[in-house]
């Protein structure tokens, strides 16, 4: 025996079927592409012009987020009421997510302040101690303990066996 669907019903389908739609956010393009079949089919399936075929529902059903007696038959199951109890553990869960998330944040803000680029290294004036290679090309000798900055290494350079910048 052939299920028929009445117009009525024919059409309350194809109107539900264009509600799950646009409540996923997607074009008739994209969720046709997503089901593997044209957009103009897609199209007659919301105009309620030619009818879907069952072998598609689930696809369909499973595309959109709802289950295949919700498309037919419109049927929205009634949400389940939670004792105290569960009530109580929705309630810890949320508040160790948001701990979580918290935490994440927290680390991700030390990563970043551990991934910024490092200051300039100061150092002591060179003649007081420091061997010459460590001397900055650039720069006079300084008197005293005077300090200066040093620039950061870039790249090593074999052969002089050092860090240059």
């Amino acid at each position: 025996m052939k299920f028929k669907l009445t117009p009525a019903d024919r059409r309350a389908l194809a109107h539900r079927l264009q509600q799950a739609r646009r409540s996923m956010g997607l074009t008739q393009t994209q969720a046709a592409k997503r089901l593997g079949i044209g957009a103009m089919t897609l199209a007659n399936y919301e105009q309620a012009r030619i009818e879907l075929p069952l072998a598609l529902l689930p696809r369909v059903a499973r595309l959109y987020r709802v289950r295949p007696d919700e498309l037919i038959f419109g049927i929205v199951p009634p949400a389940k009421e939670l004792d105290l109890e569960q009530r109580e553990q929705v309630a810890q869960v949320l508040e160790d997510a948001r701990r979580l998330v918290a935490d994440v944040q927290t680390l991700m803000g030390r990563l970043e302040q551990t991934l910024k680029p490092r200051p300039r290294v100061t150092y002591l004036d060179p003649s007081r101690g420091r061997h010459d290679a460590d001397r900055r090309p650039d720069s006079a000798p300084l008197s005293g303990a005077q300090s200066t900055e040093r620039p950061v290494p870039t790249r090593f350079d074999p052969a002089y066996r050092r860090w240059v910048t």
